[in-house]
């Protein structure tokens, strides 16, 4: 049997500039709440707890975290740039990329 090789490679989110603002609220971020093709931009989660939220195609740009439980999070083609993600808690969660495999 022939050894076969894989390759996988992994791209960079491909998004939008100029999407819609994403203003996230405390009535927003709920169980299984889903964001979607938008950018989250210059401000502090704080003390959230949640199961299942889903993000796609959506950049964060200087968001702080604070004290932050997203269990089971799933983040589609996102962007963290100039975030603070020191105090997140994303266990369980699922991270998905443009991936080609070979």
């Amino acid at each position: 049997m022939e050894n076969m090789k894989i390759t996988t490679k992994v791209f960079r989110p491909t998004l939008d500039e100029g999407m819609d603002i994403i203003d996230l609220s405390i009535e927003d971020i709920v169980d299984e709440a889903i964001f979607s093709f938008g950018t989250v931009c210059d401000c502090t989660l704080e003390n959230y707890e949640t199961e299942k939220i889903t993000f796609k195609q959506v950049i964060f740009q200087k968001v702080v975290f604070n004290e932050i439980t997203f269990r089971r999070i799933e983040l589609i083609n996102v962007r963290f740039e100039n975030c603070d993600l020191s105090n997140v808690d994303f266990n369980e969660g699922l991270f998905f990329s443009n991936i080609k495999t070979t």
